[in-house]
């Protein structure tokens, strides 16, 4: 390989064992992510075709053999290159069409409608029981498209409590809140006792296309309301 380094033309080699061992925690992760994808969509692959420059490296290539139990496509059948640029101008396409508000159209073959997709269930903690332990209450599952909300309620622990601090949780539904990542917490102040307990806490949840996380918690009975917002990746 050869770079310039301040003005000096610099070369250096290396084997492919020594890229193996630079490149582990990318080729690791690469696994992860692909057992992640066809556990969480139930696929099992009738076949394999790699592309992109990735797909010339042989770790690569016995990594995904070993972890699918299936040989992958020669390189012939297509051009590895070519395909992520094809692929990146589809999307592209998709995206105009989608911010227009038309149908994406290719050699008049309409394309699917693209949506990003939330990786991690979002949800509340809260109490499923008594005497149970505190466990994230699920909102936006996990699939959910971006751009979607929606709305729980809850009863207060206490009857005659005065405040609520409702804490948003990153983790599977029913799943203990301290297994959990806590995203942010909103506070509700100044609550007026109640003689019956309902389900007086509204929260809703909301992730837009940009991103952003937002989060409305209500007393349905005060009409004390809170907001709050992250950037959420």
């Amino acid at each position: 390989f050869f770079f310039d380094a301040k003005g000096k033309e610099v070369s250096f080699s290396f084997t492919q064992t020594d890229l193996v061992r630079l490149a582990k925690d990318i080729f690791d992760r690469t696994d992860t992510l692909i057992t992640k994808l066809l556990d969480d969509n139930k696929i099992v692959p009738d076949q394999i075709l790699l592309v992109g420059g990735s797909s010339r490296i042989p770790e690569f290539k016995f990594r995904v053999t070993k972890l699918l139990n299936k040989e992958p496509l020669k390189e012939n059948v297509v051009d590895v290159d070519l395909a992520i640029a094809i692929g990146a101008a589809i999307y592209a396409i998709a995206e105009v069409a989608k911010s227009e508000g038309k149908p994406a159209i290719v050699e008049n073959k309409r394309l699917p409608t693209i949506h990003d997709v939330l990786t991690h269930s979002i949800g509340v903690a809260s109490f499923f029981d008594e005497n149970g332990p505190e466990k994230n209450d699920v909102i936006l599952s996990k699939g959910t498209s971006v751009g979607t909300s929606l709305i729980h309620r809850y009863r207060l622990q206490q009857p005659q409590q005065s405040a609520a601090l409702i804490r948003i949780l990153e983790g599977d539904n029913g799943l203990e809140s301290s297994k959990c990542t806590e995203l942010f917490n909103v506070a509700l102040n100044n609550l007026p006792p109640e003689q019956n307990p309902t389900a007086r806490i509204e929260v809703k949840l909301e992730i837009n296309e940009s991103g952003i996380l937002k989060c409305w918690a209500k007393d349905l009975v005060s009409s004390n309301s809170n907001y709050r917002e992250i950037k959420h990746s």
